[in-house]
């Protein structure tokens, strides 16, 4: 898995358009059919590949270790379950927004020792032919310690949460002190 960072130019309020353009460079990185994650926070756009084909540049992804602690930052998109349907919503406190997060890194093999978060101004989101809105987004942040290895590096590998292929549950780590 390789990561890349990369600036997007200034004044892209429109997320479906980030996200065309971050799908483009991965076209270009790795071609077509590359399974990847991608962050885009104000004009920073940072991209995870998972690729069978090695891929030059960007960095080796932190792979999480059996019984190690790590520092983890995630962008997430939660939405709770409205009565008994299927219908969703998104969260509106950072509370809510954490304990998701820690549900969902839990169920990722990960045992959450700190988390905090914040609300991050969510981005507007107009594709052609729909109706525009506005994604609610939180930044969560803390320590995790590995549990389950396999699934861990699955979750890194595959993000968490429903809302990966516009921007959000891609895990970072960094090893914790």
């Amino acid at each position: 898995m390789r990561e890349f960072a990369f600036q997007l130019q200034s004044g892209h309020k429109n997320a479906y358009d980030v996200h065309q353009k971050i799908w483009d460079v991965v076209r270009m990185i790795a071609g077509d059919g590359a399974k990847f994650l991608f962050r885009a926070i104000g004009d920073v756009a940072k991209v995870r590949i998972v690729s069978p084909v090695r891929i030059n540049g960007g960095r080796e992804a932190v792979m999480p270790v059996d019984g190690e602690r790590y520092k983890f930052c995630v962008l997430v998109n939660p939405m709770r379950r409205v009565g008994h349907g299927s219908r969703r919503e998104p969260v509106s406190s950072v509370d809510a927004a954490r304990e998701i997060t820690v549900c969902l890194l839990s169920n990722g093999g990960f045992d959450v020792e700190q988390a905090t978060g914040e609300f991050v101004s969510g981005p507007f989101f107009g594709k052609p032919g729909m109706k525009d809105f506005v994604i609610r987004s939180f930044n969560v942040w803390g320590v995790v310690r590995v549990r389950d290895e396999k699934k861990a590096r699955e979750a890194i590998a595959t993000g968490i949460g429903r809302s990966r292929r516009f921007g959000y549950g891609m895990i970072d780590l960094e090893k914790a002190q």
